[in-house]
């Protein structure tokens, strides 16, 4: 069986430009979106489409239909009538039951990746978190020299770059909190010690049809054409092809319904991440020390706003469900917040049901949903090894890989005893089954077998690079645990010696 599929993308860049940076309405995000049907039901799909255009004046049905401003709070803010044309969209697009693909790439990120595309995670650094973490904290700060350096790309980008690192560095000196962005800091800025100033940058966005790829092969989809909506410089053409895609060729999107369609996708979605990006993003860099969360707005519902939220959730959740429908960088966490919104909203049964629990109340679960999914992906990224976690339904908690009951909120776990003694003394010793690390390099912790059951509890912090460097061995290969484990603590110092 044949199939089409249809190429569009929201908040293109090939290049930040300073205009772009500084204008209010910055999109971080650059938002691909893929619609595909079977070849055989293509004259009635378009058929669909063209009747749905009909009830516009334009005519083309694009993204451009919705401004961004009635987005500014979600379905919320949607005037009335274009609640009416997107619930019709949205029906259209189940009726049919088109695939759907969506990837989403940060644009400071993507240069991130690309500066340190060479390194490998070893047992000394997970690159996989220090990409994450100063994609973050780029994001954060927003220090003006290096994002300008990002869009002139006249190969001062390591210099600038390297300048912020020692001065935040010095900023962050003696604050407590700021340990573990330092510490990012410190190991960035000996990387950046390997380059010289002649770095540039390619904005081909080409890491989207990766993704797209696997989505392909994992819906077991091998004849396929991919049309792209045409542009001047033929990049986006030559970028699929580059990853090794079939069958692809562009078109105009007055000349396409399937292009208008996968506009309207990617654009909506975009729209939508975009607006929580804005809604969530720090004033001042100070600000990434106060309590951020999505504005009450948000949750000023009618039931056709609810209505909305829920069929956008059934196709992006349920319609050919494929764990590479969304494809996104390690630092997405303004898309995890997103789907976040739309998994709350999905999971009420009704807007009767919605309207008994108050718009604080809709504010603070969808925040704390939010956090929890942050956490996991953090997990995720910082633990290399196998983990099966099982879902529970929106508990605080979960199974990590030794089937320790482990709390996302890690600071409600004990502390593992350690008696002080001396160097005379045989210290405490444990079965210990794994040893981890929370967060960003945050706090180290481990499973031990007490009473015939794990469980998990937290190391002190002398014995943080302990535990990195155990993770690290497991990640290499070498798998040290489960084995019996001797703790000491001699005049407040620690020590672990395994057995």
């Amino acid at each position: 069986m044949k199939y089409k599929f249809f190429y569009d993308e929201s908040e293109h860049s090939r290049r930040l430009t300073e205009n772009t940076i500084n204008a209010s309405n910055f999109g971080s995000h650059f938002v691909v979106g893929v619609i595909g049907y079977k070849e055989m039901d293509e004259l009635t799909i378009k058929h669909g489409y063209n009747v749905l255009e009909s009830t516009r004046p334009a005519k083309e049905l694009k993204s451009k239909t919705f401004e961004f401003k009635q987005l500014k709070f979600g379905f919320a803010s949607l005037k009335q009538d274009n609640k009416n044309l997107l619930s019709n969209y949205f029906d259209f697009f189940t009726t049919f039951e088109l695939y759907n693909y969506i990837a989403i790439i940060n644009k400071i990120e993507y240069v991130v990746l690309q500066l340190f595309s060479n390194y490998e995670n070893s047992i000394f650094t997970d690159m996989d978190v220090l990409r994450y973490t100063v994609a973050k904290l780029l994001n954060v700060y927003k220090p003006e020299k290096v994002l300008s350096a990002m869009y002139k790309n006249d190969g001062s980008l390591i210099n600038e770059l390297s300048n912020f690192v020692k001065t935040r560095i010095e900023m962050n000196e003696g604050l407590e909190h700021k340990e573990t962005e330092n510490r990012a800091f410190s190991e960035l800025s000996i990387l950046l010690e390997d380059y010289n100033n002649n770095f540039s940058i390619d904005w081909n966005y080409y890491t989207a049809f990766i993704g797209l790829k696997e989505y392909l092969n994992e819906m077991k989809i091998v004849k396929y054409d991919l049309i792209i909506d045409k542009e001047g410089t033929r990049n986006t053409i030559n970028s699929a092809r580059k990853v090794g895609l079939k069958n692809v060729s562009e078109k105009e999107s007055n000349e396409s319904e399937g292009v208008r369609i996968a506009d309207m996708f990617a654009g909506i979605v975009s729209k939508l991440i975009k607006a929580v990006d804005i809604d969530l993003d720090y004033v001042s860099p100070e600000d990434a020390n106060k309590y951020v969360i999505l504005s009450i707005e948000w949750f000023e519902l009618d039931e056709e706003s609810f209505a909305l939220y829920k069929k956008l959730a059934n196709i992006i959740f349920n319609q050919h469900q494929a764990h590479y429908k969304s494809f996104a960088g390690n630092y997405s966490d303004t898309f995890i917040y997103f789907l976040a919104i739309l998994g709350y909203l999905q999971e009420i049964k009704s807007y009767e049901e919605y309207m008994q629990i108050s718009k604080e109340e809709h504010q603070k679960l969808v925040n704390n949903m939010a956090l929890s999914n942050l956490q996991y992906h953090s997990d995720r990224m910082t633990n290399k090894l196998p983990i099966k976690k099982l879902e529970n339904d929106g508990k605080d908690w979960y199974f990590n890989q030794k089937g320790a009951k482990t709390y996302y909120d890690y600071k409600r776990h004990e502390t593992l005893s350690i008696p002080k003694g001396s160097r005379k003394e045989t210290g405490i010793i444990y079965e210990v089954l794994n040893v981890g690390v929370f967060g960003v390099m945050e706090h180290p912790c481990l499973t031990i077998l007490e009473n015939g059951e794990p469980v998990c509890y937290l190391l002190p912090m002398e014995l943080l690079d302990w535990a990195i460097l155990n993770v690290g061995f497991a990640m290499k290969g070498t798998k040290l645990f489960p084995c019996k484990v001797e703790f000491n603590n001699i005049d407040g110092h620690y020590y672990a010696d395994v057995l």
